[in-house]
């Protein structure tokens, strides 16, 4: 099977710090170096390392932040590290399916103008299950992703990709899931939700603005399109 790089990732920067610092200097290379999406394979790479990068730096940055001076010694510890493991992949899955609807509002348009609309939420579907079931299935997450995947076809069903529903909004969902996940106890982060929020909408904005700027919209669709033919 083959692993997604940024979700394989979340796992490996919790056992070494450089690998943290590879993601981020490769999300950092996507801020100066001009992607292309114009394939399926180019969308997913991109959706992939994405998402690993924001339920990693978002969660982790809130945790040192929180725990001050005492970080360091927490972070050794094994049992807020198997805590940290669990909230990164919540936080991975969540942050994916919102950034795949962010996705269908940028292709909506292109798709309909090309004759492509009504093969467009297949396509991504099919791209979010390719995407999850490449990455390794976290020991907690005992019946693996199908949970998910059906959780996100409900919601990409009911999703109407026409509306002007801003990224902040759409990433409200993944924001959310990492408050609820974060190893910090409730009682130390009950004042913190908006710290939380503002964090992963400032990156879906981000995320947004790199996608618009490197899709080239028809030749993904056609390409996405012949892959669920």
């Amino acid at each position: 099977m083959r692993v997604t790089s940024g979700a394989a990732s979340i796992d490996a920067a919790l056992a070494k710090e450089n690998g943290a610092m590879q993601q981020i200097r490769g999300w950092l290379r996507g801020l100066f170096v001009r992607e292309t999406i114009a394939t399926r394979a180019a969308l997913i790479g991109f959706l992939d390392r994405n998402a690993a990068f924001v339920a990693q730096k978002c969660a982790t940055d809130y945790c040192r932040g929180k725990a001050g001076a005492m970080s360091q010694p927490l972070f050794k510890e094994k049992v807020f590290i198997d805590a940290l493991t669990i909230c990164r992949w919540e936080s991975y899955v969540a942050v994916l399916a919102d950034m795949m609807l962010i996705v269908e509002t940028h292709l909506h348009a292109p798709a309909h103008a090309v004759g492509l609309g009504a093969a467009l939420k297949p396509a991504l579907f099919e791209i979010f299950r390719e995407t999850l079931t490449a990455s390794p299935v976290p020991n907690h997450r005992t019946q693996g992703w199908d949970e998910a995947i059906a959780a996100f076809r409900l919601r990409q069903v009911a999703f109407d990709a026409s509306s002007t529903i801003p990224p902040t909004e759409i990433g409200m969902p993944a924001a959310r899931r990492m408050f609820e996940t974060l190893p910090i106890h409730t009682n130390m982060r009950q004042f913190d939700e908006e710290i939380v929020f503002g964090s992963v909408q400032f990156h879906m904005v981000g995320f947004a603005q790199r996608l618009g700027e490197a899709l080239q919209a028809e030749p993904l669709l056609r390409d996405m399109t012949s892959a669920t033919d």
